[in-house]
């Protein structure tokens, strides 16, 4: 071979050590709507270590920067912030979510880039002429002009390096997950969004829970349940929203209960949406002072002489929620080995198996229909959790709306089990007094884009049964919080 084709060889291999992952990530983000950047300019670190020679090196380096690649990528389809992704991944909280997991032919795609990479890197030499890098080294240079002058330059402080849109593009360029790592864990600075489903900017923390305490007056009920909905999210379309929630209103709570409807804006994870709701917070649970958690809803509650309880259908582990629950003002919490102790012992769920979502329900309205002292309750439901037991729907019985797959429609289902047991739960408890709360966390996690489209990006639904006041017309109102 000649001289000129092996530097050929190796400037086109060189080149696809840059090109090669880029294009995989980006055809996957592409397909599955996630919104990453074209190019992850943290691959030129897989190549300078490639130029050193060092082939021990360059592998974990290339590894680490796929599958950092790969967290950055994901992190906001499951609502989290990536280094929080990270830190739970690293700590094996997500070792059996389905947060850990892609489709298949997503997981194959980059399994054949990391294979194929670390391969034609073992049989080459490495190093060589400085000739060699020059072509990867034009791309990037190119690559990170472009990003500067869209205005989504990731390198500076300020919001376009020329303060100015040169090219108006939505797509950012490019982006370095490692770099913004780095400022996020150490200097605290907030990385700027590259996919779908992660907003930028600070929301206000409307909170479901916080409008019923601010718009209902305290006379008006004995004891409050609060119940967040695993990846609840409000429909695009009104009505398949109607569908989810019939099953709460079979025992016609209307002639009992006056009916809120509406949606507060999410951002982040299920703890988030913790915060969101119980300490009308906008942030994760680390962030939360001993001033901020004396603030927090069941604190206000405890101090006014009600008992609080928390409850789980899924170990009290997860995300330390045994550590930091009580914290928040709550006097007893309740998981799964707590479940199994006061025998509700069937199982529900797919890959997050715990206790059935009704046998939570269940449990907390005895526990209000026999207690002597006022009661705020929280359930965090768990079985919509994906993904989802297919045998929901078996149980929740109800026609498939059109333009719905098979994963939506095991969550319409799921949800509907969780509606129709706070329905005959709010059915006994309609002489205690009791205000129901129940909103979503967040929308669903979804790969499939035509299914994810049918949710609204930032919203998630609320309903909230206010005992009946004598004389109250009969119907649904809206007090707050609307889109």
């Amino acid at each position: 071979m000649s001289t000129s084709n092996r530097k050929l060889i190796d400037q086109l291999f060189i080149l696809s050590l840059f090109v090669i992952p880029n294009l995989t990530y980006f055809g996957i983000s592409e397909h599955y709507g996630l919104g990453r950047s074209v190019f992850n300019l943290d691959y030129l670190l897989c190549i300078l270590a490639y130029a050193l020679g060092r082939k021990a090196l360059f592998i974990p380096v290339f590894i680490a920067t796929v599958a950092l690649d790969w967290v950055y990528m994901s992190a906001p389809l499951y609502h989290f912030a990536p280094v929080d992704f990270l830190r739970q991944t690293f700590s094996l909280r997500l070792l059996h979510a389905d947060g850990a997991v892609m489709p298949l032919g997503a997981a194959l795609s980059i399994a054949i880039v990391l294979t194929a990479g670390i391969w034609l890197a073992m049989c080459r030499p490495g190093g060589g002429s400085w000739k060699s890098y020059f072509p990867v080294g034009l791309l990037a240079t190119f690559v990170v002009f472009l990003d500067a002058a869209n205005g989504s330059f990731h390198f500076e402080p300020t919001e376009h390096l020329f303060h100015r849109d040169l090219l108006a593009a939505d797509q950012n360029f490019a982006a370095s997950p490692l770099w913004k790592s780095v400022n996020t864990e150490f200097f605290g600075i907030q990385a700027r969004n590259d996919g779908a489903g992660h907003h930028d900017g600070h929301l206000t923390p409307e909170s479901a829970l916080q409008a019923a305490i601010d718009h209902i007056d305290p006379a008006a009920y004995d004891n409050v349940y609060f119940v967040l909905v695993e990846s609840w999210g409000k429909f695009a379309d009104p009505t398949l929203d109607d569908v989810v929630v019939r099953p709460l209103f079979r025992h016609g709570l209307e002639q009992d209960y006056l009916v809120h409807r509406g949606s507060v804006p999410f951002k982040g994870s299920t703890t988030s949406a913790e915060m969101r709701e119980l300490c009308n917070h906008v942030g994760v649970y680390r962030d939360m002072t001993e001033q901020k958690k004396k603030a927090c809803i069941p604190s206000t509650f405890r101090s006014r002489g009600f008992q609080t309880v928390a409850t789980h259908g899924f170990s009290g582990s997860m995300f330390d929620r045994k550590e930091w629950w009580p914290t928040l003002g709550f006097d007893r919490t309740v998981f799964a080995t707590d479940f199994r102790a006061l025998n509700y012992s069937r199982q529900c769920g797919s890959t997050f198996r715990g206790v059935c979502d009704a046998d939570q329900i269940k449990m907390v309205s005895n526990l209000i229909a026999a207690a002597k002292n006022p009661i705020f309750a929280y359930t965090l439901t768990l079985n919509s959790h994906l993904p989802v037991a297919p045998a929901t729907i078996e149980e929740a019985h109800f026609e498939r709306p059109s333009r719905v797959d098979d994963t939506v429609y095991s969550l319409m289902a799921s949800w509907r089990l969780v509606f129709e047991a706070l329905g005959a739960a709010a059915d006994r408890l309609n002489q205690r007094r009791t205000l129901f709360v129940m909103v979503g966390d967040h929308t669903p996690p979804l790969w499939n884009r035509e299914s994810a489209a049918l949710f609204t990006r930032d919203r998630v639904p609320f309903i909230i049964l206010q005992p009946r006041p004598p004389g109250a017309v009969v119907g649904t109102s809206a007090f707050c919080c609307q889109p």
